[in-house]
């Protein structure tokens, strides 16, 4: 499932001109690789890592959670700290699960989106679209994107 995500994120990006901020391993670095890969934008010449889980997490405004261990909890822990607004795929297991079972428990960690989309969240179990349709409704309503 994480690899289905990775690419509709990838065309997300690629689509809405997001920034992505990443460490050198996860995710992030995983979107960009396959945005390199596929899409082979003429305007990317370099990835960068950053290293440290402050620098990947401060720059940002989402924090996107797919599975993680103990680094993806640090910057859970970290996003949150910071006031990011955190979006996590439940269906993908490991810290992103434990997030929101916490978040269930604790509404406050994720009171910045409503019932319905932290509820839909939980339903994406089997579709990667769904999921990034989700991420992207959630950018258009608090960061004023386009979203068709």
């Amino acid at each position: 499932m994480i690899d289905a995500v990775v690419r509709c994120l990838a065309r997300l990006v690629m689509s809405r001109g997001y920034k992505v901020s990443h460490g050198p391993v996860g995710v992030g670095i995983e979107v960009m690789t396959y945005i390199a890969d596929q899409y082979r934008p003429p305007d990317i010449t370099l990835a960068i890592g950053l290293f440290g889980h402050r620098h990947v997490v401060q720059g940002a405004e989402f924090v996107i959670v797919l599975g993680g261990a103990a680094g993806t909890q640090t910057e859970i822990d970290l996003a949150h700290s910071l006031g990011k607004k955190i979006i996590v795929l439940p269906a993908s297991g490991g810290r992103a699960r434990r997030f929101y079972q916490q978040a269930i428990r604790d509404q406050r960690l994720c009171s910045w989106m409503t019932h319905e989309h932290f509820a839909s969240l939980n339903a994406c179990e089997d579709s990667a679209e769904d999921f990034v349709r989700i991420v992207e409704q959630l950018i258009h309503d608090h960061h004023g994107a386009p979203c068709d």
